[in-house]
């Protein structure tokens, strides 16, 4: 069994895409069975967030391509808690912010309007209730067998808890405390003192933004957390800007993505900076990591090891890069903008 995982995706339909292209021929080349864990903020800020988030679901529900195990992140909690305030009410006054004040939170401080609005077009009811009742049943992080650092790998979106150690369930819709910091914790918290860790664990979580990381992850010895939240939130919140350029997204939505060739120079060169998006595969007490941008690219290539990163030889990141050729077989995602 090989397990991969990502994190922050928030939108960013080009590495979506491209890494369940990669991992599909991975899947059809190989031996072994693949499972994709999405470590949670799926959704928001991109254009493609309601797209990705009802692909997901239908993949799961279907058992369609690669295996999928979606984490909570804070930003399903957001949406879940929007909809948990106003539930019984229909589709067009389940998320409008005037009469529900978690869904204001949500749409309008965490950009989640790009997901509420394409769950509003292109659901139904009964279909978004389904969907909710998934989402509140996420689970809040993962231990697995393999080590890193002679350490157990914990997944979790944001941070580490002692109550992980005894395998206690949380899932995202218990309404706890014990969720609420899992999924929203940042190291500078004084609920955690500066530790998102666990120090019986090696953690991934994800989170906080790298956005001067070129690899798109950074290891922290002293925690022993490995974030990889590679600043795709940032990709995504400047494709969207760009979008709806001297539009009002509140009023005005279209229903084309503008290509990046009516873009100008600099736009593109921003745009460049925060598009990585780091896969890790877990191995034998290390880590292979490749890192995906916006143009179905894998950037770079590295192994985890011991607190170390070394780079893939090239031979190997080659025949990862040739795993990108598109793959007829794989079901396409429906790319409809709210």
């Amino acid at each position: 069994m090989r397990n991969f995982i990502i994190s922050d995706l928030h939108g960013n339909g080009y590495v979506y895409d491209s890494v369940l292209n990669f991992l599909q021929n991975e899947l059809e080349y190989g031996n072994d069975d693949i499972t994709l864990y999405i470590n949670g903020d799926l959704i928001d800020r991109g254009l493609d967030s309601g797209s990705m988030l009802l692909d997901v679901y239908d993949r799961v529900t279907n058992n369609i391509g690669v295996p999928i195990k979606y984490l909570a992140g804070n930003h399903e909690l957001f949406m879940y808690e929007a909809f948990k305030f106003s539930e019984g009410a229909k589709l067009d006054t389940l998320f409008e912010p005037l009469f529900n004040r978690k869904a204001g939170y949500w749409i309008n401080d965490e950009a989640g309007f790009v997901t509420s609005r394409y769950l509003i077009k292109y659901s139904n009811t009964d279909e978004v209730y389904k969907l909710m009742n998934y989402i509140g049943n996420l689970d809040v992080y993962h231990i697995f067998d393999e080590k890193v650092n002679d350490k157990r790998i914990l997944l979790v979106h944001a941070c580490a808890l002692k109550s992980m150690e005894d395998n206690v369930d949380l899932k995202l819709g218990d309404g706890s405390t014990k969720t609420e910091v899992a999924l929203n914790t940042r190291k500078e918290s004084f609920l955690v003192r500066g530790k998102v860790g666990n120090p019986n664990f090696f953690t991934i979580i994800g989170h906080t933004p790298l956005d001067k990381e070129p690899t798109g992850y950074l290891y922290d010895s002293e925690d022993n957390t490995l974030n990889i939240d590679g600043s795709s939130a940032l990709f995504s919140f400047l494709n969207t800007r760009y979008l709806y350029k001297n539009k009002d997204p509140f009023t005005n939505i279209i229903d084309v993505v503008k290509p990046f060739s009516e873009y100008d120079e600099e736009v593109i060169n921003e745009l460049n900076h925060f598009s990585h998006s780091p896969l890790v595969e877990i191995l034998d007490n290390k880590l292979r990591i490749l890192t995906f941008n916006y143009k179905n690219e894998i950037i770079y290539g590295n192994y985890f090891q011991d607190g170390e990163s070394i780079p893939i030889d090239n031979n190997e990141l080659d025949k990862c890069r040739k795993n990108l050729v598109e793959n007829t077989k794989i079901r396409k995602r429906e790319r409809r903008i709210s």
